[in-house]
């Protein structure tokens, strides 16, 4: 449904034109775009809805060097893959071993109990940045050193895109809402069991 009524497209344009236009800031961004949605639905889906978005960076984009442009596409393209897999480990539902994993923990007992949404994702989500800022080291700094001067990003057409989708429609909204809604309530559904002291869901 997001990808039907664009509005994984919404959600990435916003970010990448938030984070800024150096080849550094958009890998960052589409980073953090695909973690975030990873978070909620498939990896695979959410990389091969990602991917027609990379590659058109990667064409709008200006190279005094193709060394340059080759190194920010495949640094781009490994970025999203980690991603993906990084935002499945965020929520019980970001990948089906997740739920597994959970099941057998309550049907073992091995003393945890059952494990709730919110309980995963206490664990999840810092795993999660953590493991998202090493890759964006590792990528930037170490395997594909890029030089904001020899690749820029047209921002332009990042702005003609997001023009191009206009207000949202009213799919987009039923969607969006949807989407809250149902994170919610799967945040929320059991208590937050943190030791000292427990969060009612």
């Amino acid at each position: 449904c997001m990808q039907r009524w664009n509005l994984h497209k919404r959600i990435a344009l916003f970010i990448l034109l938030s984070v800024g236009s150096s080849p550094k800031r958009i890998l960052l961004g589409c980073m953090i775009v695909t973690a975030f949605l990873s978070m909620w639905a498939s990896n695979t889906a959410t990389v091969l809805m990602m991917f027609p978005i990379t590659l058109a960076l990667i064409d709008s984009g200006e190279s005094s060097d193709e060394n340059a442009r080759n190194k920010f596409a495949v640094s781009l393209l490994l970025g999203i893959a980690y991603s993906g897999s990084m935002g499945g480990m965020a929520t019980l539902i970001g990948t089906p071993p997740n739920i597994v994993f959970a099941s057998m923990v309550s049907r073992l007992d091995v003393g945890i109990g059952e494990v709730s949404f919110l309980n995963w994702m206490a664990l999840g989500v810092p795993i999660m940045v953590t493991m998202l800022v090493v890759i964006y080291f590792v990528l930037t700094r170490i395997l594909y050193r890029i030089d904001d001067q020899s690749f820029t990003t047209d921002i332009q057409h990042l702005q003609r895109a997001k023009a191009e989708l206009g207000p949202m429609s009213l799919g987009e909204t039923y969607i969006a809402t949807a989407f809250v809604s149902t994170a919610l309530l799967w945040i929320t559904r059991k208590d937050m069991n943190l030791g000292a002291f427990v969060i009612p869901g």
